[in-house]
């Protein structure tokens, strides 16, 4: 575990993936105003904030509570250093509730698995988590927000199997709320909320993850709504139905697959050698369907489906 714990605080002062120059511009404009209005105000149809820091400028098409969490750290960072400087401090300030997420989700694991199978096995398990090159890669070397939503909706899978459905729709939805991905769990968490009691009582249990993930719901967009900018907040929403992006430079299979297409048409030109070893840049959707492939938004939402089963 030490070891495990010494290597994220070695890797900390890593820069990330380019995603890290977006979540400092939400947490500096989330730090110096209200997070809640990040997504901007009015407009028809909806405007969308355009945030600035340093130079840089983007929108906002995270959900809500993401945009708090950045904006707390911002606000922490702005004790020590007032004038909110772009500096590597600042990425350690970002990563480091994503490494005390993992501690969390570190302690679940060993507790479920604990009152399942024992402590021997609950230590091997919380030990396979803690070295996994995956969570290490995510959050700790390239800063990805993910830890934020897998600790809730983790949590709300066991609540729902532990038979306390209010708990589980609330941290269902807090864990939406703060990355909309998670939002393909939900039959797995309908299931538990299903079986986490008596035959004789599904339906309240139903009804009450429902009451819960509604109550949280309510409290979490609350002050989005009342800065006037929930119409803008379902707009930045239904923009990650938009991206005309095959994948950015993540390791996964759209990776790959943009990596083999855009060496493969570039032979001609570069030569075999030049083309498969040339730095990877994203591809496009758009780009893709213009050489004559199908549209990848039905493979992805197929394998989307085939995860949710």
């Amino acid at each position: 575990m030490t070891a495990g714990l010494l290597i994220r605080l070695a890797v900390l002062p890593l820069p990330g993936t380019r995603d890290m120059a977006v979540w400092k511009i939400w947490t500096y404009n989330g730090a110096i105003g209200s997070p809640a209005t990040l997504y901007g105000a009015g407009g028809s149809p909806p405007n969308r904030r355009l945030l600035e820091y340093h130079g840089a400028t983007t929108t906002v098409d995270y959900p809500p509570l993401a945009l708090f969490e950045l904006a707390a750290v911002g606000r922490a960072y702005r004790v020590i250093w007032p004038g909110l400087p772009d500096t590597n401090a600042l990425s350690v300030a970002i990563k480091i509730p994503l490494v005390l997420f993992e501690i969390g989700f570190l302690i679940l694991a060993f507790l479920v698995v604990q009152r399942a199978a024992g402590e021997a096995a609950a230590r091997w398990a919380a030990l396979a988590y803690w070295l996994n090159p995956a969570p290490l890669f995510d959050a700790s070397i390239l800063a990805y927000l993910d830890p934020l939503f897998v600790l809730p909706l983790t949590a709300s899978l066991v609540a729902g199997l532990s038979g306390w459905p209010l708990a589980a729709g609330g941290l269902f939805a807090t864990a939406v709320l703060t990355k909309a991905q998670a939002v393909i769990v939900l039959p797995a968490l309908a299931l538990a909320v299903w079986n986490g009691g008596t035959a004789g009582d599904r339906i309240r249990r139903v009804a009450l993850a429902a009451s819960g993930g509604i109550l949280a719901t309510a409290l979490i967009v609350a002050p989005v709504v009342a800065a006037g900018s929930g119409p803008n907040m379902v707009a930045a929403m239904k923009s990650l139905t938009r991206h005309d992006m095959l994948s950015g430079n993540a390791c996964n299979l759209w990776w790959i697959v943009g990596y083999v297409l855009r060496a493969w048409y570039s032979m001609a030109d570069l030569g075999a050698w030049v083309a498969f070893t040339a730095p990877t840049k994203i591809l496009s959707i758009s780009r893709v369907i213009e050489i004559g492939y199908p549209n990848p938004r039905v493979a992805g939402a197929m394998l989307a489906s085939a995860a949710m089963c």
